[in-house]
């Protein structure tokens, strides 16, 4: 446990370093508080999730065929931090979770803002994922096959903030890990034939709640500028002529500001 709590401790301080002197820093959390994505729309929460769940579940598919590739070519497996007493549990978790805020702020939107006018998507896609990659390699008893795990999970995460914003890919980021954290534990080696299909169904419904939500929002923007359009062009019923008169004026005053 030293080992490796030294070795997580290291890479929170330097993530914390480069967070607190990015001038992304305040952004950063915005984006994650109101699902901001990189082309400026805002996704609902449930948008967010279902992304997260639908890119969690495609990275755990993706390490099970490494793990699998790498064993059948003699490699061996990419060693897993996976705790293994309660004190490791209770220890590591939460840094899991601080550590996976921080990694998603960073190698996703501190490389996209820094790097988006002089590379495109896809490049920066690949800068950080092979930066992200690396820096796991800090890791105490980390071993050069684990970038075989780590590059396609970075591409994966870096997929999910560019196409839903960070709030996404710290959605996949953080149940990624908890379902690696947690599943062996609570259902065994056949983890996935419980916790995969669950999960599909959570994110169909949470795809179908966001997809309601637009569409919602849409019709009642639409009925907005609707009666705003109305307003501007039907004078009031006028319980005076004085009345009219002041609505006639006002609306003559703005046609010729807007000229």
């Amino acid at each position: 446990v030293p080992g490796r709590l030294f070795g997580y401790l290291a890479q929170i301080g330097l993530m914390l370093l480069f967070f607190e002197f990015s001038p992304w820093m305040l952004s950063s959390w915005y984006d994650l508080i109101t699902g901001r994505a990189p082309t400026g729309e805002r996704q609902p929460w449930s948008h967010s999730i279902a992304v997260g769940i639908s890119v969690a579940l495609s990275v755990l598919l993706v390490n099970i065929l490494v793990n699998m590739l790498t064993l059948f070519l003699g490699m061996g497996v990419p060693t897993s931090s996976i705790p293994k007493t309660p004190i490791e549990y209770i220890v590591l978790v939460p840094m899991f979770i601080v550590a996976g805020v921080l990694e998603e702020s960073i190698f996703r939107d501190w490389f996209y803002k820094g790097l988006k006018s002089r590379l495109k998507p896809f490049f920066i896609n690949i800068v950080q994922a092979s930066f992200f990659s690396a820096a796991h390699l800090l890791n105490p008893g980390a071993h050069a096959i684990e970038l075989l795990q780590y590059l396609p999970t970075g591409l994966m995460f870096g997929i999910a903030y560019q196409k839903a914003g960070l709030r996404a890919a710290v959605s996949a980021h953080l149940i990624r890990n908890l379902i690696i954290l947690f599943g062996p534990k609570l259902f065994g080696l056949k983890f996935t034939i419980i916790v995969f299909p669950a999960l599909g169904i959570v994110a169909a419904l949470l795809w179908w709640h966001a997809k309601w939500l637009k569409k919602a929002t849409r019709q009642s923007s639409q009925r907005g500028s609707a009666t705003t359009s109305s307003s501007r062009t039907n004078p009031p019923a006028a319980s005076s002529p004085a009345a009219y008169s002041l609505f006639r004026y006002s609306s003559g005053v703005a046609v010729s500001v807007n000229r």
